[in-house]
């Protein structure tokens, strides 16, 4: 390509030698562009070009009474989910119970498709006891990739995920271990309290299908001097997963108490009668594949009640069974899976 420029008059040839190479510079930049797919000044970051959400969390978070708050939370997530950088807003929270947190963990960590996330000091709760117990409780861990560095607390067994696809749940014996360091349980006490456990855990691996996952927390309530565990499932809930098991004579039975009873009974039998599909599938149980069922739940609460109040609750869609009164009852909150709930009052003795 030639250059075309003018002769400046009273001016060396070297001079006129730098204007020629000015506009072939000038050229050359514009044969450049206009051949770029991309623009000149692309942004460093992916993320800058995205749009920024902030999906703020309510102030008081109680279970169940914020349960549809939680829910709320939750479907705004998952709908900006893709669309631009998610930032979850948690510095307006100034009160929230245990059992929320871990409600909390396992929607949000399935949510973002198990993605880690970036803990950010300025979207914190500013409550220091609210952070520093989501800390302990092993929040931060469980979502974000850079968790603050803390040292271990005895009065919590931190939120943990149980892999749908892992056959052996060695966190048994942790579980135990944590009850034994607050009470004193005997031998029939421990295999009480580890069938019911392994029960709890394999019951929530399998609601929750394959989609999925299953999470436990266990702590010490001080201010009430008493120890809880729970297991909870983001899956379908028992009385869903019923409708989609496969045709046989345990569903059948299971859809005709259902038909007379209602959800409300029904859940009362499971939990208080061995309705369990493995009841005569011994080698199941014997190769611990499987437990002895859910009434295993209330076999473990009577069997520590000789020393301490212990009940327990179970919560599916928006049914909820407790051991305390053997009454299902359904209330006005819907929760999303299964929650099965124990709790033991150190204190108190179960006439008192």
């Amino acid at each position: 390509m030639k250059i075309k420029y003018k002769t400046l008059i009273f001016t060396s040839k070297k001079y006129d030698l730098r204007i020629k190479n000015s506009f072939k510079k000038i050229i050359r930049t514009k044969i450049r562009k206009k051949n770029c797919s991309h623009k000149i000044n692309k942004p460093k970051s992916p993320m800058a070009r995205k749009q920024k959400y902030e999906i703020l969390l309510e102030k008081s978070i109680i279970f169940p009474q914020s349960l549809k708050k939680i829910s709320t939370f939750i479907l705004e997530l998952e709908e900006k989910i893709g669309l631009g950088h998610i930032m979850i807003r948690l510095n307006k929270l100034t009160q929230i119970d245990n059992l929320s947190i871990l409600i909390l963990t396992a929607l949000i960590y399935k949510a973002f498709g198990n993605n880690k996330l970036k803990r950010n000091k300025k979207r914190i709760p500013r409550e220091k006891n609210i952070n520093s117990r989501l800390e302990a409780i092993g929040f931060w861990e469980a979502l974000c990739f850079n968790p603050p560095k803390i040292k271990k607390y005895t009065e919590f067994l931190k939120v943990t995920r149980v892999p749908i696809n892992e056959s052996k749940n060695d966190f048994h014996l942790e579980i135990i271990n944590f009850f034994s360091d607050k009470i004193a349980l005997n031998e029939s006490q421990k295999d009480a309290l580890f069938d019911a456990v392994f029960e709890a855990s394999a019951n929530s691996i399998e609601h929750s299908r394959s989609v999925t996952d299953a999470w436990f927390l266990g702590f010490y309530d001080e201010e009430n001097n008493q120890i809880e565990l729970a297991f909870y499932d983001t899956g379908v809930g028992i009385f869903s997963s019923i409708d989609e098991m496969e045709e046989d004579r345990f569903k059948k039975m299971l859809l005709k108490i259902r038909g007379i009873f209602g959800k409300e009974k029904m859940l009362k039998l499971l939990c208080t009668t061995h309705l369990s599909k493995y009841k005569k599938d011994r080698i199941s149980i014997k190769s611990g594949i499987r437990g002895n069922g859910m009434p295993s739940y209330i076999r473990s609460a009577k069997e520590i009640s000789e020393n301490h109040l212990t009940y327990i609750e179970v919560m599916t869609d928006n049914y909820l069974y407790s051991s305390y009164n053997n009454e299902t009852k359904k209330i006005k909150y819907y929760l999303k899976g299964t929650l099965i709930r124990w709790v033991i009052n150190i204190s108190r003795g179960f006439n008192e």
